[in-house]
């Protein structure tokens, strides 16, 4: 301990302000950053986690919905070959017909009730007239009800799942059932369902069966195998939807989100890898500590120049007090000095730390979302229209305003102004489909995007809005009415920026020919 006094008694005053403010502005600095690290972590990790699990609701919802479509049409076929399964021309042309009119089956099939196979399509199978032997084909005979299997490996060396409808003839007799097989290593529109994933190239989705085997995987190889050990999935098939970190079975964190499928009884899992996520809130923070690095150098030049002067006059006082001790020529209350000066000095610190932790506030509140009418402003709408260009996904846009705004805020306030807005934007959005983008665009003017809408529908849609608003009775206000302009991308250009304009402009061109009216593109240019 001595000798650590001793090292301090050799530095002088001087020396000791700089070790002090460089220690002070890092430990600052450190602490600001270390709180917006926990910060955008914490945000980052529970929006991924919601979008995860938004994402498999959605897919479990539209498996569900394929396999009621794909039980509707095996019902139709068993119903139409009840009397005549025994005529084998019309039995193979059902088949046929079955497997070719959407892409949903692979392969089609029909088993009498001793399990003899009367016709299958494609014909290239070669089952025609054989007996089926193993357990898991056998169960739609035991069962005489709909079935969906789990994954088994088909006579022809397939891994499917197989989905039938038993069939019973007009005096109710179980004569067989009728079966379609779902492929799960080659092209189907389940496969087209679940294979791409709505977030990026880091997260992925995959579906299991009620016995935990893989029904679709991005790695293929994978396809068939029964996971065991893990919580995600245990959590799904309880019939649970929602979200968790856990690992997967490399050990890798992962961010998942599942919803149970429940016609199928199958679980969808929708997740991203921890560690992907949190490298961007690593990059975010070293944008920040780039972005505020000039002005914390700009910081220490200023404390080095101002601990040169502090340090001028109390360097000379403790040369004095060394040389000549304290005596009556001395006065004490010159040391007061010191604090006063060790005060202002902090008070420097305090303010680099205050930009610092202003520069973080700016960069959390700097959200997607507009603060009045909660839609999204231009930041998120411009995050949107990079994702639609990036999937080359076709939309409408509807380009609106409040005709004659500027007088509702002369005759009635912009508090009231204010309320108008947000009653308006809740009309937009109880107008539009879940997966439409509704934007403020800025004050009175909004934008609506439609994917994969035509103009036809989204002019009805426009209409449908503007006659929703026109009726709409707005507090204090009464009647507002809305003018609309409509374009398409990419139908008008492959530049966003122009099919915006041409929107805006067909805005324009309604507000010319009266307010309160539905302009297309093509009208704003006639």
């Amino acid at each position: 301990m001595v000798n650590v006094f001793s090292v301090f008694r050799r530095l002088d005053l001087k020396r000791l302000v700089l070790i002090l403010a460089f220690f002070g502005v890092l430990l600052t600095l450190g602490n600001a950053l270390l709180a917006a690290y926990k910060v955008q972590k914490d945000l980052l990790v529970e929006d991924t986690l919601e979008a995860n699990r938004v994402y498999a609701a959605k897919l479990a919802n539209v498996t569900d919905l394929f396999m009621a479509s794909v039980l509707s049409q095996l019902d139709y076929s068993a119903e139409s070959i009840k009397d005549e399964f025994t005529n084998l021309e019309k039995l193979q042309f059902e088949l046929d017909r079955l497997l070719g009119q959407t892409n949903s089956f692979n392969a089609t099939i029909f088993v009498n009730s001793q399990g003899k196979v009367l016709a299958v399509s494609p014909y290239s199978l070669n089952l025609a007239n054989t007996y089926i032997k193993d357990e898991k084909a056998l169960e739609p005979l035991k069962r005489q009800q709909t079935f969906i299997s789990e994954p088994f490996l088909s006579p022809a060396g397939n891994l499917i799942v197989s989905i039938t409808s038993p069939v019973f003839d007009s005096e109710k007799r179980f004569v067989g059932y009728i079966g379609g097989a779902i492929y799960l290593q080659e092209n189907n529109i389940l496969n087209d369902i679940l294979e791409k994933h709505h977030h990026n190239e880091d997260s992925y989705t995959y579906v299991v069966d009620h016995n935990g085997h893989i029904i679709f995987h991005r790695d293929i190889a994978r396809i068939g195998e029964r996971v065991t050990n893990n919580k995600i999935i245990e959590a799904v098939l309880s019939g649970i939807s929602g979200s968790m970190i856990a690992p997967n079975s490399l050990g890798e964190q992962m961010l998942a989100g599942f919803a149970p499928a429940k016609l199928p009884n199958w679980g969808v899992v929708s997740q991203s890898h921890k560690s992907v996520t949190l490298q961007k809130v690593y990059n975010t923070i070293v944008d920040v500590l780039l972005s505020t690095l000039p002005l914390i150098v700009l910081t220490l030049l200023i404390i080095l120049l101002l601990g040169t002067k502090i340090a001028e006059p109390l360097a000379s006082l403790a040369h004095a007090l060394k040389n000549e001790g304290l005596d009556s020529k001395i006065d004490p209350k010159s040391i007061n000095t010191w604090y006063f000066e060790a005060d202002y000095l902090k008070q420097a610190f305090l303010s680099s730390h205050e930009r610092i932790e202003k520069t973080i506030k700016k960069l959390d509140q700097d959200r997607q979302k507009d603060q009045l009418t909660q839609l999204l402003n231009r930041r998120g709408m411009e995050n949107a229209l990079e994702y639609f260009v990036a999937n080359s996904q076709p939309f409408s846009v509807l380009a609106l305003d409040i005709d004659h705004f500027k007088r509702v805020n002369d005759n009635f306030g912009h508090d009231v102004g204010d309320i108008v807005i947000k009653q308006f934007a809740a009309l937009m959005q109880k107008c539009a489909r879940e997966q439409d983008l509704v934007c403020r665009s800025g004050g009175e003017e909004f934008l609506i995007f439609l994917p994969h809408v035509g103009l036809d529908v989204a002019f009805k849609i426009a209409e449908r809005l503007r006659l929703s608003i026109e009726s709409h009775e707005f507090e204090q206000v009464g009647q507002v009415t809305t003018s609309i302009g409509i374009s398409r991308w990419p139908e008008f250009s492959e530049d966003i920026d122009t099919v915006l304009k041409q929107a805006d402009r067909a805005l324009y061109s309604a507000k010319e020919a009266g307010r309160n009216r539905t302009h297309l593109v093509d009208q704003a240019y006639n």
